[in-house]
């Protein structure tokens, strides 16, 4: 049988094709992340129960408005550190981290209180001794003074000089004050890193955090809930591998109650789905050493 030269330009590509495919899969399995081994994984719920602390007020902060007048309103003070954190037994995890928690400490304010949130990057500096000499979790940049940030609240109905968009970026060193008016529903929203160029290292290196705004409506619905110190802000998976991190802050809204018992010195608890409200997440939170 012969073959036209556009039947041997078809098998070609074809062919062609049919090599690449395997070494796509490859690229995306084989990389080198070095994966846990099954083993060496803790069982569900052995682990103590973690959340990130809620962020109270460092007092106020006098704001020039649009309209000519001065007002005050409430002050956050938030530093972005670099340091090591213990996410699963055994290994040390270099992170970036808002007051030295990954995920960052939760904001809980109210609708019509607005409020100011200070953010300083010093992601130049090392962890303490003895984790002095870590690698950084990602390698974007050689230059620790490099390491810009810029914060975003994500569903915040923010002026655009505070809505924290990728150019607007705080270097090592600087400090950004973000106004935000808290003039929505109430909602469960979270900030995180929005730094032009490495806007994913820098959130999946920890600069994630919760943000809840509540209002009247969202407590009239509440009285008949059950709400109470097991209801915390839910990030939807933290992926680990040694030495690594990558936590993903989801958007969906539940509220946990316990499936177990908590072991009286503190172990750990379980959640099971339980009833749907708004701003209401559950959490798995670190501290992050060497602050």
């Amino acid at each position: 049988m012969s073959l036209s030269r556009r039947d041997l330009l078809k098998i070609a590509v074809a062919g062609g094709a049919a090599m690449t495919l395997p070494l796509e899969r490859v690229a995306f399995t084989s990389g080198s992340a070095k994966r846990m081994a099954t083993s060496a994984m803790p069982k569900p719920f052995t682990l103590p129960f973690v959340t990130p602390p809620t962020l109270g007020s460092s007092g106020s902060l006098s704001m020039p408005c649009p309209d000519g007048m001065t007002r005050s309103y409430p002050r956050y003070d938030i530093v972005q550190r670099f340091g090591v954190a213990d996410i699963m037994p055994g290994y040390k995890t270099p992170v970036f981290g808002y007051n030295g928690l990954v995920p960052g400490p939760t904001l809980r304010v109210n609708r019509g209180t607005p409020v100011t949130v200070r953010q300083t990057n010093l992601l130049q500096q090392p962890p303490a001794a003895p984790y002095q000499n870590v690698a950084a979790p990602s390698s974007y940049t050689s230059d620790p003074w490099q390491r810009s940030t810029s914060t975003h609240l994500h569903g915040s109905a923010s002026l655009p000089q505070y809505d924290g968009y990728a150019s607007d970026i705080t270097y090592p060193g600087q400090v950004k004050t973000y106004f935000y008016p808290n003039c929505q529903d109430a909602r469960t929203l979270w900030y995180h890193d929005h730094g032009v160029h490495h806007t994913s290292q820098n959130a999946y290196n920890g600069l994630a955090g919760m943000y809840i705004l509540h209002d009247q409506a969202e407590v009239r619905v509440g009285e008949g809930l059950h709400v109470g110190p097991d209801v915390a802000p839910h990030v939807d998976r933290v992926l680990v591998v040694p030495g690594h991190v990558v936590v993903h802050v989801g958007d969906a809204v539940g509220v946990g109650r316990p499936a177990g018992r908590r072991d009286p010195a503190g172990g750990a608890l379980g959640f099971e789905a339980g009833q749907q409200r708004a701003a209401t997440q559950l959490v798995v939170g670190v501290e992050v050493q060497g602050r």
